[in-house]
């Protein structure tokens, strides 16, 4: 009876291994929910929709977009994070996903999320900013900018989307790099930083190489540096924070997939092998250089090293900056 008990209770575990062994080899075996933590119509949203269809072409499966704005990015980072670790619900996100727990802290909140809760499984995008001025702006060179707020600290102004936004950070970082303070005024969104700057309101904003491109090619705007530490083909004479020895405020506005640190290794490694198939779509590249986007992918482990030393820079940042009211 012992031996018959055994041999049930060891066929019930191998069945189970084969069951569980069964599902990760099959996945997914029904429709895979991204959710992208931002309204539609922004950079992640634009990022996702395009990974999103390639998948489904390389699953066999609906691959859905879920946008679940809210706090800066917290709201669907959190709900991406706490959903059943089954590899059915993953995020798209950008360097928000560091910077919002990192000023949580800082404002003496408790945050709502930390980065050990997700694992990295691909990059597709990683955008430097470009630091503009007016066409007609006296700033001629990034040094003739850091010159004028050497002599008078302060007297330089810029505006940004927000406090510790992908305009604010790389402001300050540049500003710490060079050993320098510039004027932060704090604006609605891009649109709005980049009207305060051809009014005359402040006299610098960042944003991304697309979406400057037209205004600089105009001469409304003039280029004085890329945030990267390669420069960009839309804009090959605007020197790198590289190239002018300001290595510490490399910054790039990068959209990434996630997914929660509980979702089981085998799963991971499914989903990372269908992006792999995903990001080689045709299709796919086609879209993002509609959108004048390169494609600058890097699998899991890659991305993990990106995106520790990326957070490492923000979180210093956003030390530095301190508490914005």
């Amino acid at each position: 009876m012992q031996k018959i008990v055994t041999c049930l209770i060891a066929g019930i575990a191998v069945a189970g291994l084969a069951v569980t062994t069964s599902r990760a080899d099959d996945y997914p075996t029904k429709p895979v929910t991204f959710i992208v933590p931002f309204p539609p119509g922004g950079l992640v949203d634009f990022t996702a929709r395009p990974v999103a269809a390639a998948l489904e072409r390389v699953w066999k499966q609906p691959a859905v977009i879920a946008n679940r704005p809210g706090a800066g990015g917290g709201v669907g980072i959190v709900a991406a994070g706490t959903a059943r670790p089954d590899g059915y619900t993953l995020l798209f996100a950008h360097p928000s996903i560091t910077s919002v727990p990192a000023s949580d802290v800082v404002l003496g909140r408790k945050p709502s999320f930390d980065r050990e809760q997700y694992v990295p499984i691909a990059r597709f995008v990683a955008d430097p900013l470009i630091l503009v001025v007016k066409g007609d702006s006296p700033f001629k060179t990034f040094k003739d900018v850091v010159d004028a707020a050497r002599k008078e600290p302060g007297s330089v102004s810029y505006s940004s989307s927000g406090a510790y936004g992908a305009v604010h950070l790389p402001f300050e970082m540049a500003a710490h790099a060079a050993g320098v303070k510039f004027k932060h005024v704090a604006y609605t969104g891009g649109g709005p930083a980049l009207t305060a700057v051809l009014g005359n309101h402040v006299q610098m904003t960042m944003g991304s190489p697309s979406v400057l491109a037209p205004q600089i090619k105009s001469g409304a705007i003039r280029p004085l540096l890329n945030t990267g530490a390669k420069r960009v083909a839309l804009l090959p004479d605007v020197p790198t924070v590289y190239d002018l020895g300001y290595k510490d405020a490399e910054f790039y506005l990068w959209v990434g997939l996630f997914g929660s640190a509980k979702i089981p290794a085998e799963t991971i490694a499914k989903v990372r092998d269908g992006v792999a198939k995903a990001v080689k779509d045709p299709e796919f590249i086609q879209q993002l250089q509609k959108m004048q986007l390169p494609v600058e992918y890097q699998d899991g482990p890659d991305f993990d090293k990106f995106w520790k030393a990326d957070a490492e820079r923000i979180e210093a940042a956003i030390k530095r900056i301190g508490k914005v009211e």
